[in-house]
């Protein structure tokens, strides 16, 4: 009777723990495809600043407009390259967290290794949109 109880206990406390790690890898999954969502954007927006920047420095040596609005178009530009660095690690941190909860780390040895993992991720992503958040 006691042996019984005590394999139920633990057939519940196992039963428990697979939910609680099926869980954490969910949240994980969908925190990563929200970073690399993140990240897309971010990289949109620092191209979208850039061709801003080239077209405002244009009308600026033409005289057409103030040094002030040239002075905005590089500072933006300059914040939205840090923010998609930002992002960029964010989504980093995020795919690390996401191979720790499925027991697998692989160590990025080079930036340009790790956007290629996350590339091929956003490629699955993108592929299967039902799996997205």
């Amino acid at each position: 009777m006691l042996f019984r109880s005590a394999r139920r206990k633990a057939e519940q406390a196992l039963s428990l723990r697979e939910e609680a790690t099926g869980l954490a890898i969910r949240s994980a999954f969908f925190d990563l495809a929200a970073s690399l969502t993140a990240w897309n954007l971010e990289r949109e927006r620092r191209e979208l600043a850039r061709q801003t920047l080239d077209l405002v420095e244009d009308k600026y040596r033409r005289g057409a407009l103030p040094i002030i609005d040239l002075l905005d178009a590089q500072t933006e530009y300059v914040s939205s390259q840090s923010t998609e660095v930002s992002s960029f690690y964010a989504a980093v941190s995020d795919l690390v967290r996401m191979e720790r909860s499925i027991g697998f780390i692989r160590y990025a040895a080079e930036p340009e290794e790790a956007e290629v993992i996350i590339g091929d991720l956003i490629a699955y992503l993108e592929s299967h949109p039902g799996t997205a958040p």
